[in-house]
């Protein structure tokens, strides 16, 4: 099976040694070909314009979509999201790729890095997140697509309520949150045969 993850550092695996990323982690242990098209910093209108080159090409069976985050940091405007959102699934379902939707991981405010906090207001961004997240899951049960939720895959896991265990400066996984995220995505796929 191959599967094309396309997205920002959260697909990439910011600051995580590349043999330990969620998708790396994925590969290993279920043998299929996940190829990782995540691009720090990546916005979703980055993402459509390199969808056709990066997603299209490959002929995946799978594309696994998970971006919007950076948008919001940035520029704000989540109809810009959607719209970018909605083409990209429009590209692969032409193609007879199936879409898979990833719900981020959501950020820890408390935990943002004071630096970065100077030039946006992240919890005005996690609540414009939580706003996308729901559309996301509106959108996708809408138009059967599937999602899988790795912020529940944080929320649900042991290790949830201890500060920093998850989350290397409150907006990317570290390792142990990336393991949780490969569990996510190992149990969507497990089903799948």
């Amino acid at each position: 099976m191959k599967i094309v993850c396309i997205g920002d550092s959260i697909t990439y695996g910011y600051n995580i040694e590349p043999n330990k990323t969620w998708i790396e982690i994925s590969k290993q242990r279920t043998g299929y070909e996940i190829l990782n098209y995540g691009i720090n910093g990546d916005t979703s209108s980055g993402m459509l314009n390199r969808f056709y080159k990066d997603v299209i090409t490959q002929n995946p069976q799978y594309v696994h979509i998970m971006g919007g985050v950076n948008d919001l940091i940035c520029i704000g405007k989540l109809n810009i999201v959607k719209s970018n959102i909605m083409e990209m699934i429009r590209q692969a379902q032409n193609e007879n790729i199936i879409p898979i939707l990833g719900i981020s991981t959501g950020i820890v405010v408390d935990d943002i890095p004071y630096e970065w906090g100077l030039f946006t207001d992240y919890k005005r961004i996690e609540l414009s997140l939580i706003e996308y997240e729901t559309w996301l899951i509106n959108f996708a049960n809408s138009f059967k697509i599937d999602t899988i939720n790795y912020r529940k895959a944080l929320e649900n896991c042991p290790y949830n309520n201890v500060k920093n265990l998850l989350f290397s400066d409150g907006l990317h996984p570290n390792e142990l949150g990336t393991k949780y995220m490969a569990e996510a995505f190992i149990d969507y796929f497990r089903f799948i045969k």
